[in-house]
């Protein structure tokens, strides 16, 4: 494998993982869970809950709850290609969270908070038919307040 071919695999898996916590923060299920593998497997920090397929990963993210407001910073993303097929990252999350007292929706702007955390994030990524997708995801807090 080329390096310009490895470099087009790190930048897609990259956006990838971006796109897919927009949609955790915006709470938009569907855009989340289509970053991963229709059989993808999703597993929260703190044992908040491990889901599997399209569907539960996409429930659990659009039912999250409406007065939380959240931001995942991602940094130092690092990919290791494997094979033309299969990929492992890890990369930073730094969690900025603002739940609002009552149970009324979050309206922004928010007033900022130190960070919530500092997690680990590890992803294996599979080539499927639609490209680069997220076949396992779990983190690990490393920071925490």
């Amino acid at each position: 494998m080329t390096r310009d071919e490895v470099r087009a695999i790190e930048w897609d898996c990259q956006q990838i993982l971006a796109r897919s916590l927009h949609g955790l923060d915006s709470r938009d299920g569907n855009v989340a869970a289509a970053q991963f593998a229709p059989d993808g497997k999703w597993e929260r920090s703190r044992g908040a809950g491990s889901f599997e397929g399209r569907a539960e990963i996409a429930e659990n993210i659009t039912n999250r709850p409406k007065n939380e407001a959240s931001r995942h910073c991602m940094s130092n993303f690092v990919l290791d290609v494997k094979d033309a097929d299969h990929a492992v990252s890890r990369c930073y999350l730094t969690v900025f969270r603002n739940d609002a007292a009552g149970p009324e929706p979050v309206t922004f702007p928010v007033k900022m908070q130190l960070p919530a955390g500092i997690l680990i994030y590890s992803d294996k990524w599979v080539r499927t038919a639609e490209g680069w997708r997220i076949a396992e995801q779990w983190s690990e807090r490393i920071f925490t307040r």
